[in-house]
């Protein structure tokens, strides 16, 4: 089948399923009367009208669209040259007459563009700002084009061919060449260059000579407005550019675009330039000459020498996981041995190890496993491929071999001793072009050597006789082979010698020849070269006849054994001796480790609902049981009944109010119901205003008794159902706008079919992403017959399909689905679903069935919607097949249609007729679309451990530019895989707030209106749709900020439990200081005792290190040591500390105590923190100060006095140098005075002691209103502001926070936490602008409120007070806000200017908000549905990361040699054909593969960490295996472990544990102490109670087991691993204050119980 015809086939299956949905839609059971997921139309509809309806309406309906499919018939689909063509027609006003030429240039150039970027992307809409026409210095005319950020979001080809297209529209209207001064030229130099290095560094760095050239012969002018708020560092006030500010796309244009593509832009105009009148730009060739000259030789590639190599960097390891093993340190020998190449199921971030290698891992990489790895990516996820070199083990027996099957590797797994080298990781070319990474040189393997012997038989005109397609030569062959061709020896024989020690070579050399040798080193020189050997050293066979003819073992060369010295001599010795050229196996070995296990499970949401429709709060207890509301008489004693919001709809016919869209009644549609959101008056369409109160804000629902045993007996009674299931799960409260609810008969059958929903109303199974291009009928358990009736007919080679170990390509939409035994299969799943339709069409539509499915079979064929997380675009795949794998197999071409790669992503697929008839837009919150903060907005976020409140552009800026980023089609820059941990702020349903994972890091240029938002304590800024939750009612909902008006209640923090980590109560400097930066003061009674015990423990090794005579001072304490030199001595004294010779020693110990906090709020206030200067006027402060000094150090400090008779007295005290660097290792910033932040240990601090923190901080730098009731706390910095406002607040405190000038001021009450009437406040302050408009004086106001400015009258404000407010005017206490979260009202909203400056995006998945301020206020994110569909797949809209794959079947010789020199991509000259150059070519989807793999499912199908459950289980097993492979440091790990993950856990879990909230287990009710209700305390202490809500039990939120499950693993890791003496120290103490807190336990599960 061709291609068109597959694709015709695919649109006409998705027709059928539309057609019977429309069918079911018609009947008016649904939301709305249509199918809500359109399908897109075709590109030249979509490039025309994206342009047409935005810019130019004159154009439609003017035949564009059709011209353009005229033009696609006569080019070809995608031809670049229909946009040239249809550009210039445009231009040439062939469609209509524009207002003027330059209006006629602008349309054709937007379109052109439009149709080269697929019609989706912002480009040609955003990318291009102007065209205008211009003079040049002479006074001819040209065409400028004026470009802008989002020009990135078309790619670096199109940004590149949109000039000329621009120049070819230039020509079709008569106008003449661009002609730049050479100033101007300089300008573009300067520019591209100051961009690069002072705004954000790209992929390609020209040099100033390259950007002139390019400037000089470019023939129209490319320029831009000014993005950024730098002013170019030259040529500036120059007449031809409007701006002295640098020109970011213009800049992108010269970076991205024009030098990069040059090759691309060379190779169309030697196809058909001349044919377009383009000779004019064969310029291009003497650019490419002179980028190859620049990059290619000269003084500059000398002197970057170093920098243009590969260095090794342990960054993937930063976030070590328990359980999770490391495969290999960077660079260490016996890692992964980075191989080119391609094999089915790698690229697009995939990578392809030997089946043996993933069984020898003790199967933790499993097919589908994500892994951290070193280079060039950051993640990716492994696939089996047997046909690269498999790794090499060591038997406990001493017997070295080579694994190279899985069921050698089973056979063999209990006897391995080592694993000396973890075999091949394959990787593709185009992940070196996609990262921009330098190629690593590539070892000498076995397709290199077959390029070499077809070049060598080619240039002899010889034949080989033999066929080695199959197998491998033997050594006698290989070495005839070489010898007669003159090529090198098969690298199968030579061995990796360049890892061999020279004196372990030198004694293997001799046992070869028969002298005596040392047998160890000749055991370790087997084992470096990887050689197989049995446990007497011998090697036989093959292996030993290759070292025979290597080593010339005939005649003695022992003569020449000494002028090895070097490992890299080695093979210069081999080829000396044995007139044999031999290539390097080993170049560079990769670092790995394991990060998520791979994943393939159905989709459920918290609580697992099964239909979208109210069950009540608690009603539906706490299983949100739709069943147990149908069944209980909580209201009036009637049965089911729910108070709920829910929408309200009303019969045309019979006039009764329902619920649904139709009249169940009737059978009719049902018309809307509008209500007042103030006073709920009732309207039959929704009018401008209420005409009882004025309010011009409507809904269609409000707060009602929703008779749910009515609803769901007509259900069941529809279905023929007698009895309601036991568990029927829906959703407390629906969330979306109207509060649209499902029919009661979709969630019947869900429940039926044991089948979950989605908040779209979907189903859906969530699966690992892993591309595949080729496959084999048996690896996917799908019937030949099956597949030549989808269009499977020949194999790869064009022969007939007969056989299911035939090859095949797969189509593009094709996709091969999980059918692990380990999880709920996909096929298992989608066949209830596949039911579940069939009977939803017949019992509740009236229709036929669909699938009439009864075996996974029935399923091949069906159509399924592929869809990503956070996205709007659903793609239409084929299921042809099943896989073991927990993954879905794709072509990378259709994961980059959804915007995903295979990095670890997992992705949604649902039933195509499941989102059909069951999908609408109504059921969704009311949130998509893009929303975005400004970039001065602080962000609340705890990165790595640490709570910082950075601005937006500080984060997201920061991390995007240093680790990249992708560009979706809408423009926006993201990235989903920073190394970071990072947390934001965000509450729950509950109202509960805590730190949770950030999933995405967004930015994009701005595009809509930005309003500043105000409270009555604060202010945001934020985009016109960006959404913040305010209350209505008694409900939370977000809502767009255009949409919210003054007077609204917006949530905030109350008093959030913030999980941060504190300090322990006792803390050693030794700990905390870095060792060699630690300098021990021992005191004089010790010295003696501990010169003995240096002397005692002193070895050769440390003297040489230290210096002998330094070692004669520190022992005999001449001069202080630091600690580095006791930790390598193995000796802890105790003693005071220092950190420098002149700085007075302190203890080395100190308290957790009250004056550490104390201290700190007046260094945070009135410290100059680079010092440690704290300065005062009130001399009681200072004394304060000296105090808590001495608490914490053991030393008095002085006090200094500044007298001047102009000014009071100043005091100043200065806390020691080594308590400041203690304070700076534990977060306190002292570097920037201006920058402040409070160290995040205060956040994670007892409320007492934050309230000393508060109390000092107000002493040194804020006001007491005590008249007022408030006090002010100031300063200059943004981020501690929030900071400050946000400890207020977690101390239960109401706060506000604004900015004065230069400095922010924090306002809080500290006596208004106790006030049951706070509401009124606000209502106060409205009551005194009320009373100040209508004229009355200060005096009179103050008297007015006097009495309820008082503490105790506002405690016993009466309720006629509030009613008399309210009769002022005042509006309505807002309603009370549960758990951690309140409510403040919004006081103003205006719109400011902010233009087209970068605005910013957190995606947070947990609960889909932030917290973002400097006076801190919930934001909203996004989240994913099928809004439109992609029904045939178009190479030119996919994610441009797929093009970067090579299609090839083989790579060119040259290849190999160039990646010796370390060059970049771009730079090397040979031909690999990628993606990008096929295109938009009819072979677009035809890729080749260069590596064989016998199976595709050659692998395990789960990783050993899903496998083990208890955590002592899977330490012992990452540590285990960790300590056979070679490259693995597993001290080192240990240590990582302990650091990274235990004893963070610990300490988190133990405060957690003491701020722990009680659980209602019933109706999930939650307490912030145990309730006084029916409380018992039983003889061993455990406090139970009874909830006062519903009775039922209550329980801890967080048992000791959470606390103390790390505790005997870190236990065990000490006692068995190499850990540094201090970091022991730590765990023995957390170990002590556990068993002081819990008592002594049994001994919990240990690694040795796990240990063979």
């Amino acid at each position: 089948m061709k291609t068109e015809e597959y694709f015709e086939e695919i649109s006409e299956e998705t027709e059928k399923a539309y057609k019977v949905a429309r069918e079911a839609r018609d009947q008016s059971k649904d939301p709305e009367q249509k199918v809500d997921i359109p399908v897109a139309t075709d590109l030249p509809e979509k490039a025309s009208s994206l342009v047409i309806a935005a810019q130019f309406n004159e154009l439609e309906g003017k035949g564009v669209p059709e011209r353009i499919r005229e033009l696609e018939d006569e080019y070809g689909k995608n031809d670049e040259r229909v946009a040239f063509q249809i550009a210039r027609e445009i231009a040439e006003e062939r469609f209509i007459e524009f207002d003027d030429r330059e209006r006629a240039c602008d349309a054709g150039l937007r379109v052109g563009v439009s149709y080269m970027t697929g019609g989706i992307t912002t480009a040609p809409l955003e990318g291009i700002g102007e065209v205008k026409i211009r003079e040049n210095d002479d006074g001819s005319k040209y065409l400028a084009v004026y470009y802008s950020g989002p020009i990135r979001s078309a790619g670096g080809t199109a940004s590149a061919m949109s000039v000329l297209i621009a120049d070819y529209v230039r020509l079709g209207v008569g106008l003449d060449k661009f002609k730049p001064s050479e100033t101007v030229v300089d300008r573009y130099a300067t520019e591209v260059e100051d961009y690069y290095n002072r705004v954000t560094a790209k992929q390609y760095n020209p040099t100033r000579e390259e950007t002139k050239k390019i400037a000089e012969n470019v023939p129209v002018e490319v320029t831009g407005s000014p993005t950024e708020d730098l002013d170019v560092s030259n040529y500036k006030d120059l007449d031809r550019v409007e701006t002295n500010k640098i020109r970011g796309g213009m800049c992108l244009v010269y970076l991205d675009g024009l030098p990069l593509k040059a090759p691309k832009i060379k190779k169309r105009i030697e196809n058909w330039g001349k044919d377009f009148g383009l000779e004019h730009w064969t310029w291009i060739e003497e650019y490419l000459e002179l980028q190859k000259e620049i990059h290619s030789s000269g003084d500059d590639e000398e002197d970057d020498k170093e920098e243009s190599k590969y260095t090794p960097s342990d960054k993937y390891l930063g976030s070590l996981t328990a359980g999770r093993p490391v495969f290999g340190h960077p660079g260490e020998k016996g890692g992964f041995r980075l191989r080119y190449g391609h094999s089915r199921t790698n690229g697009l971030a995939a990578v392809s190890f030997h089946p043996a290698t993933m069984e020898i891992s003790q199967r933790f990489i499993a097919i589908g496993t994500q892994l951290k790895v070193e280079y060039p990516g950051k993640a990716t996820v492994g696939t089996p491929c047997d046909s690269i070199e498999p790794p090499v083990a060591k038997l406990k027996s001493g017997e070295v071999l080579k694994v190279d099957t899985r069921e050698k590797a089973k056979e063999i797994e209990d006897q391995i001793d080592e694993i000396l080298f973890m075999g091949d990781m394959l990787v593709t070319y185009g992940e070196f072009i996609e990262n921009g990474k330098r190629l690593i040189p590539s070892p000498y393997v076995s397709e290199w050597w077959d390029k070499e012997m077809d070049k060598a038989l080619e240039e002899k005109d010889m034949e080989l006789g033999k066929d080695f397609s199959d197998r491998d030569p033997s050594p006698e062959e290989a070495e005839k082979i070489s010898r007669a061709l003159d090529i090198r020896f098969h690298p199968r024989w030579t061995h990796f010698w360049s890892d061999v020690d020279p004196e372990n070579f030198k004694q293997l050399y001799r046992m070869l020849r028969g002298e005596e040798f040392e047998e160890k080193k000749v055991e370790d020189a087997l084992e470096e070269a990887y050689i197989p050997h049995n446990d007497s050293l011998e090697v036989k066979g093959d292996d030993l006849k290759a070292l025979e003819i290597l080593l010339d073992l005939e005649n003695d060369h022992s003569d020449q054994l000494d002028v090895i010295k070097e490992s890299e001599d080695i093979p210069e010795f081999i080829e000396r001796v044995s007139g044999l050229e031999i290539g390097t196996q080993s170049t560079h070995y990769m670092g790995a480790r394991m990060g998520r296990p791979e994943k393939a499970e159905r989709r459920t949401l918290t609580g697992k609902p099964q239909m979208l429709f109210p069950c009540g709060k608690k009603e539906g207890g706490r299983m949100r049981n739709l069943s147990a509301a149908y069944s209980q008489k909580m209201h009036g004693g009637q049965q089911g009944i729910v108070k709920e919001d829910i929408i309200h709809n009303r019969c045309p016919e019979c006039e009764e109010v329902t619920h649904y869209s139709f009249c169940r009644e009737c059978d009719v549609p049902a018309d809307p119901i509008w209500f007042c959101s103030n006073c709920f008056n009732e309207y039959d369409e929704e009018p401008e205003e209420c005409e009882s109160c004025g309010n011009e804000r409507f809904q269609r629902y409000k707060k009602t008794d929703i008779n749910v045993k009515e609803m769901m007996d007509k259900a069941m009674d529809n279905l023929g159902m007698e009895e309601p299931p036991e568990l029927l799960k829906s959703f407390r409260g629906m969330t979306s706008k109207h509060k649209h609810v499902e029919p009661i008969e979709k969630g019947l059958l869900r429940e039926k079919h044991d089948l979950y929903v989605n908040k779209d109303a979907t189903v859906r199974y969530d699966a690992l992403d892993i591309p595949i291009t080729h496959f084999k009928p048996r690896e996917i358990s799908a019937p030949i017959e099956k597949l030549k009736e989808l269009g499977y007919t020949e194999d790869v080679d064009g022969e007939p399909l007969k056989s299911d170990d035939q090859v095949l390509a797969l189509k593009p939409q094709d996709i091969v689905i999980p059918e692990t035994e380990r999880t709920l299969p996909a096929s298992d799943y989608f066949l209830k679903v596949a039911n579940f339709v069939d009977e939803l069409l017949e019992k509740f539509y009236g229709l036929d069935s669909f699938y009439d499915a009864e075996t996974k079979d029935d399923l091949i064929g069906s159509l399924v919607i592929g869809l990503a997380p956070h996205t709007s675009g659903g793609t239409v795949g084929r299921i042809i097949g099943f896989t073991k794998a927990k993954g879905m197999y794709a072509h990378p071409y259709w994961h980059a249609a959804k915007r995903r790669n295979a990095d670890g992503d997992e992705d949604a697929i649902l039933l195509l007729m499941d989102g059909l008839l069951n999908f609408s837009r109504d059921f969704l919150p009311d949130m998509t679309g893009a929303r975005s903060i400004t970039k001065d907005t602080r962000l609340v976020i705890k990165r790595d451990g640490e709570i910082e409140a950075p601005r937006a552009d500080e984060l997201i800026d920061d991390i995007l530019e240093k680790e990249g980023y992708e560009t979706r089609e809408d423009g926006f820059e993201v990235n989903r895989t920073f190394g970071d941990d990072i947390k934001a702020v965000s509450f729950d349903d509950n109202g509960d707030v805590d730190f949770e994972d950030v999933s995405a890091l967004i930015r994009h240029e701005n595009d809509k209106d930005v309003f500043n938002v105000k409270t009555s304590r604060g202010e945001i800024s934020v985009t016109e749709d960006h959404s913040v939750f305010v209350t209505e009612g008694a409900d939370i909902v977000a809502k767009p900020v255009r949409d919210i008006e003054e007077g609204d209640c917006i949530i905030v923090p109350s008093n959030p439990e913030l999980d941060a980590e504190g300090l322990p109560e006792q803390n050693d400097l030794f700990e905390i200081i870095p060792d060699d930066e630690c300098y021990v003061s021992v005191p004089e009674n010790e010295k003696e005792e501990l010169k003995l015990e240096i002397e005692e423990k002193m070895t050769p090794g440390i003297k040489e290190k230290w210096g002998k005579n330094n070692v004669y001072r520190y022992k005999t304490h001449r001069r202080d040591a630091s600690l580095k030199f006791y930790k390598d001595v193995g000796v802890a004294p105790s003693c005071k500390v220092r950190i420098k010779a002149n700085a007075e020693p302190i203890n080395r110990f100190f308290e957790n105590s009250d004056e550490l906090y104390r201290l700190l709020g007046y260094l945070m206030s009135e410290g100059a923190l680079d010092r440690g200067d704290i300065y005062n006027t009130d001399e009681e402060i200072i004394e304060d100060v000296v105090r808590c000094i001495q608490e914490l150090t053991g030393t008095t400090p002085n006090i200094k006095e500044d007298v001047r008779e102009d000014r009071k007295t100043c005091y100043a005290a200065r806390v020691p140098a080594t308590f400041m660097k203690a304070l700076e290792e534990l977060g306190l910033n002292i570097s920037d005075t201006n920058s402040k932040q409070i160290p995040s240990f205060v956040f994670g601090a007892e409320k007492e002691k934050i309230n000393h923190f508060i109390e000092t901080y107000r002493l040194g730098d804020g006001s007491v209103y005590e008249e007022k009731g408030f006090s002010k706390l100031y300063t200059n910095s943004g981020e501690m502001a929030t900071q400050l406002s946000l400890l207020v607040r977690k101390l239960g405190y109401k706060s506000s926070t604004r900015q004065s000038g230069d400095t922010w001021e924090v306002l809080y009450s500290e006596w208004r936490e106790k006030d049951p009437y706070w509401p009124l406040w606000d209502l106060i302050d409205e009551g005194r602008e009320i009373l100040k408009n209508a004229g009355q004086t200060s005096h009179q106001i103050e008297q007015a409120f006097s009495n309820d400015r008082k503490n105790d009258r506002m405690k016993t404000a009466s309720k006629e007070r509030v009613k008399d407010l309210f009769e002022k005017g005042l509006q309505s206490l807002e309603t009370p806000v549960n758990g951690e979260i309140s409510t403040e009202r919004i006081i103003k909203i205006e719109k400011i200017d902010y233009g087209d400056n970068y605005v910013y995006d957190l995606e947070v998945p947990e609960n889909q908000n932030f917290l973002c301020g400097p006076h801190p206020i919930f934001a909203h994110n996004t989240m994913d549905a099928a809004l439109i569909l992609s029904t045939v797949l178009n190479p030119d809209e996919i994610d441009d990361e797929a093009w970067a794959i090579e299609t090839v079947s083989e790579y060119p010789l040259e290849f190999y040699e160039e990646t010796q020199g370390y060059k970049k991509p771009w730079e090397i000259d040979s031909e690999i054909e990628i993606g990008e150059d096929i295109v938009h070519s009819d072979e677009a989807f035809t890729h080749g593969f260069t590596h064989e793999t016998t199976d595709i499912d050659d692998g395990p199908d789960q990783s050993e960490y899903v496998t083990l459950d208890e955590m002592s289980e899977k330490t012992s097993a990452q540590l285990g295996i960790g300590e056979k492979i070679r490259a693995v440091d597993e001290d080192n790990v240990a240590e990582l472990l302990l650091q990274k993950h235990f004893l963070p856990d610990i300490r988190g879990n133990l405060r957690a544990f003491s701020r722990q909230k009680m659980r209602c287990v019933d109706c999930n009710e939650k307490f912030r102490r145990v309730p006084m209700t029916n409380q018992t305390i039983a003889p061993t202490g455990k406090t139970t109670a009874k909830c006062p809500e519903c009775g039922g039990k209550v329980l801890l939120t967080i048992t000791d087991g959470t606390i103390k499950k790390y505790m005997q693993p870190s236990k065990d890791i000490i006692e068995e691993y190499e850990i540094t003496p201090y970091l022991r120290q730590q765990v023995l103490m957390i170990n002590r204050s556990l068993q002081s807190l819990f008592g002594k336990d049994q001994r919990q599960s240990g690694l040795k119980q796990f240990t063979k």
